[in-house]
């Protein structure tokens, strides 16, 4: 199998990144501020995060089941992918 740049979702990435940047400001928010609201809030965050998290980790495992179930099943889509890129490469190099 031809090996190919996977896309990184840094728009996935950078939206965990920032959740969890906002739950760690909660969280030192609420022990300065003694409030229970923003105690609230920092749980509320994180597990938003996690919820995340969980997501994104499904999301890899369902994406391998199907390439690999059509891998199986369809053998000749290999070769159509193939033939596909190695035309559109082609074609950016003309």
């Amino acid at each position: 199998m031809a090996d190919h740049p996977r896309k990184k979702p840094i728009a996935v990435h950078g939206a965990l990144a920032a959740n969890l940047a906002i739950a760690v400001a909660k969280f030192v928010a609420a022990v300065v501020t003694g409030s229970s609201v923003m105690l609230s809030e920092a749980i509320h965050s994180g597990a938003d995060s996690g919820n995340e998290l969980l997501d994104m980790g499904e999301l890899l495992t369902a994406v391998a089941r199907i390439k690999r179930e059509v891998r199986l099943a369809h053998p000749e889509v290999k070769h159509i992918f193939l033939e596909s890129t190695s035309f559109r490469r082609a074609k950016q190099a003309s």
